[in-house]
Order: C-alpha cells, then sequence, then structure tokens
C-alpha cells in the first residue's frame, strides 16, 4: 500500500474510515459470528490490531526517503530485494511502533472481552467478582491488569532498543 499506487488507492480508503470506528462496538456481532469464549476474543484482538499496524506500517514505508530509493534502484536493487534491504529496515522504527500499539492494544481488547463474553482470565475475574461484590477480588485482579500492562509496554521498550539498536530517536 505505500509503494503500490492501486493498493494505496484500493485499501487506504478502507484503513482511514475503519480505523477511528470503535471496534469494541463491534463485540456483540463478533459474539453472534464467532460464538463465545476464544474465537470471539481472537477476532476482535485480531481486528482492533490490524489497524493501526497497518497504518503506522504505510506511513513508515511511505515516508522513506525517495533518495535513498532512487540510490538504490541506481545500483540494480530491485523486487524483494528493494523491499527487504531499503523499504523494511528504513520504515522498521514506525512499523515497530504499530506493532507497540498492537500490543497494547491486544492486552486492552482482551481483558474487555473476556468482561462481555465470558471464558476465564483476569478480565472474567473481575467483572465476576465485581458481580457478587467482592471489591477485593476486583481490585486485585485490575492491579494485575495493569501490572501486565506495564510489563508488555516495558517488554516492548527493552525489544525494541535491542531490534533497532541503530535508530537514534525517540522510543
Amino acid at each position: 500500500m505505500g509503494k503500490n499506487r492501486f493498493g494505496e488507492w484500493f485499501l487506504k480508503p478502507i484503513f482511514s474510515i475503519g480505523f477511528p470506528v470503535p471496534k469494541i462496538a463491534l463485540l456483540p456481532l463478533f459474539v453472534q459470528w464467532f460464538g463465545l469464549f476464544d474465537w470471539c476474543k481472537i477476532a476482535m484482538v485480531f481486528v482492533d490490531c490490524l489497524f493501526p499496524m497497518v497504518i503506522y506500517t504505510y506511513h513508515g514505508v511511505k515516508g522513506v526517503n525517495t533518495e535513498i530509493l532512487w540510490s538504490a534502484r541506481s545500483k540494480g536493487v530491485k523486487g524483494t530485494r528493494l523491499v527487504w534491504k531499503v523499504l523494511l529496515p528504513h520504515a522498521m522504527p514506525q512499523i515497530y511502533d504499530g506493532v507497540q500499539l498492537g500490543i497494547v492494544i491486544s492486552l486492552l481488547i482482551s481483558f474487555v472481552s473476556e468482561m462481555v463474553s465470558g471464558g476465564g482470565g483476569l478480565g472474567y475475574l473481575m467483572i465476576s467478582a465485581f458481580r457478587y461484590m467482592n471489591v477485593l477480588e476486583a481490585f486485585a485482579s485490575l492491579i494485575m491488569i495493569s501490572l501486565l500492562g506495564f510489563l508488555f509496554s516495558k517488554l516492548g521498550i527493552v525489544i525494541r532498543n535491542r531490534v533497532l539498536f541503530w535508530y537514534t530517536g525517540a522510543p
């Protein structure tokens, strides 16, 4: 989509319109389609994470300096080699930002969908504790959800620093 005019023409409106839609509002529809429990949660996480990751990747590829592309093409780099050797390394910081945002969104959506569609997990534990007025257990699960979010965020920064060691921009 970032370097193909037809792909941009066809896909950009779909992602531009679909991105701001609160996809958690689609949860009742996903429950109808996929039933309760795991498949519903997996589909919700996939759809919610897809949009920011694609948009960040699109902007990362679109933002690659054209002079770098011209230089690589003048040296005979074409096709998939151009993608792997030039586009991907230069777009990687933005792509990783999309992945890191997707990780946070996936945690949020998985907990919310557990609250609504049931199953096991911390979201279900928290909502059932509130339902039965067990405030201590509810806040304990809320603290665990917060700690998991914090740990995944910090883990994402550590991985970013390892993978993008050459990148000098802000994490």
